[in-house]
């Protein structure tokens, strides 16, 4: 007995982080493989061999099919940002 196919247009988009060894070097791509989410970042970073890890990010599932994701949805999530006037760490513990 075989698995019945699966049409690639219908399976669902998922959220997949990519990272590389750099701290500055990560993103979050919407696929609907981890092997296709892998390319996609690797593409976005400017990376072939670089990416470390490609791991589902179920916290931006919610956020497929948007323009972007909240900046508060990421830091809620345990990431951070580098505050682009002055440099300064923006995460959890920081106020706004």
């Amino acid at each position: 007995m075989s698995k019945p196919k699966v049409d690639p247009a219908s399976r669902k988009v998922l959220a997949y982080s990519v990272e590389t060894n750099d701290p500055e070097e990560f993103n979050v791509q919407f696929a609907t493989s981890n092997a296709a989410a892998r390319r996609q970042g690797a593409v976005e970073i400017g990376t072939d061999l670089g990416v470390v890890s490609c791991r589902r990010a179920h916290w931006a599932d919610q956020y497929a099919g948007q323009r972007s994701i909240p900046e508060k949805a990421y830091i809620d999530a345990s990431w951070w940002f580098g505050c682009n006037h002055c440099g300064a760490r923006r995460d959890s513990d920081a106020s706004y």
